[in-house]
């Protein structure tokens, strides 16, 4: 049986590090806890282990009221799609969609696109995640 260990890139972290500095002001105890590299920006390393992420998001939920939990996911999501985006244009071959799944733990994407009549359409879209099997140890 193999193990793997789901890996997110660390763009999706500085990015919602950055998007958690409003609203706290001394961001390093959550970092600290998250056990984040703590030289995302000068790591030559493209990736970071997926379980890193989701404690800082799980620290800043505790932390956060409700609604500025929201709005800070919100943020980060809104600025890390753009970066998908930004760099999607500057690399015609690869579009949003496949480079979003090479970004995130996704496994497979999914879109489908249909015209319901003149004035009508629907998109929708579907996110198949990798297997995350708790681990204790990295």
């Amino acid at each position: 049986m193999s193990k793997s260990i789901p890996l997110i890139h660390k763009a999706a972290a500085i990015t919602q590090i950055e998007a958690l500095k409003p609203y706290i002001k001394d961001i390093w105890p959550i970092v600290h806890y998250s056990k984040l590299p703590i030289y995302l920006d000068s790591t030559s390393a493209q990736f970071i282990p997926f379980r890193a992420f989701s404690r800082l998001l799980q620290a800043a939920f505790e932390q956060l009221p409700h609604q500025a939990f929201i709005a800070f996911i919100q943020r980060g999501a809104t600025s890390y799609s753009k970066q998908i985006a930004h760099n999607s244009k500057q690399n015609n071959k690869v579009n949003s969609l496949a480079r979003l799944a090479d970004l995130l733990p996704i496994e497979r994407v999914y879109s489908k696109h249909s015209t319901l009549s003149k004035h009508n359409s629907e998109f929708s879209l579907a996110f198949t995640l990798e297997d995350i099997e708790p681990f204790s140890a990295i």
